[in-house]
């Protein structure tokens, strides 16, 4: 009986300081600080590259709705049977799409059915490629400027640069001309005409991150195509690429 009694004296556990269990709970609140400074410095680590992944998002959604806005154009051309002109904002959001009126009809030293022919109206000449509104009047005297459809890409992108194949007027030789207007806020015009051809253009947009994205438009067919997006390098390396492509 005494054995059993020392026995179960034995087995029975020792009573807690409590030392250990305070030991315990100091090591998990500093674990879990550290978690906390961890997860700190990953969110700050990250957060450029989703704000990033946002605006690239945006910029493929402009591309998207300059190549709506250009098979809008194109579609407009054929059915009302009039040239059309897509124009942007020179590095800005804003962009339209209007009736082409020929600024020297009035004159009789150019028509439509020319520019037609050309694909552009006549290279070296600023006012036959000047849009309505772009700092000077592009229709005809007493004919009233055709309404225009405007819209903006999204926020943070923003035209960059823009380009278009043109016929000299003089020996027909094809040449890269750039939309920029001088002076003006409007791009030149890139003409969709009603037999569903178009000129042959080029823009590139852009974001404030250099990133950019390059729209193409082929004259024969009208078809319009966007490409990845690009970093500087490589846009650099698809401009000179383009430019040593024959037309």
């Amino acid at each position: 009986m005494i054995l059993r009694r020392y026995q179960h004296a034995a087995d029975a556990p020792l009573p807690s300081t409590g030392s250990g269990d305070a030991r315990r709970a100091g090591i998990t609140l500093i674990e879990l600080v550290l978690v906390l400074a961890l997860l700190s410095v990953l969110a700050s680590l990250a957060a450029p590259v989703v704000e990033n992944s946002f605006i690239t998002m945006r910029l493929r959604r402009g591309g998207d709705r300059v190549l709506a806005a250009w098979a809008k154009a194109r579609s407009r051309a054929i059915e009302t049977g009039e040239i059309q002109q897509f124009t942007y904002e020179l590095d800005g959001r804003e962009y339209r799409i209007t009736e082409w009126v020929d600024p020297l009809l009035g004159e009789g030293a150019t028509t439509t059915a020319t520019a037609a022919t050309a694909g552009l109206p006549a290279a070296g000449s600023a006012s036959a490629m000047s849009p309505a509104g772009a700092g000077q009047s592009a229709a005809p005297a007493g004919t009233a400027a055709p309404e225009a459809e405007t819209d903006s890409l999204p926020e943070q992108i923003h035209f960059h640069a823009g380009q278009a194949v043109v016929s000299r007027a003089g020996d027909g030789e094809r040449q890269r001309a750039a939309l920029s207007a001088e002076g003006g806020k409007w791009s030149m015009p890139v003409l969709f005409f009603p037999d569903g051809s178009t000129s042959d253009a080029s823009l590139t947009l852009a974001t404030d991150s250099n990133q950019y994205q390059r729209i193409t438009l082929r004259g024969l067919t009208g078809v319009g195509r966007a490409s990845l997006v690009l970093g500087r390098t490589e846009l650099q390396r698809l401009e000179q690429a383009e430019r040593s492509t024959p037309r």
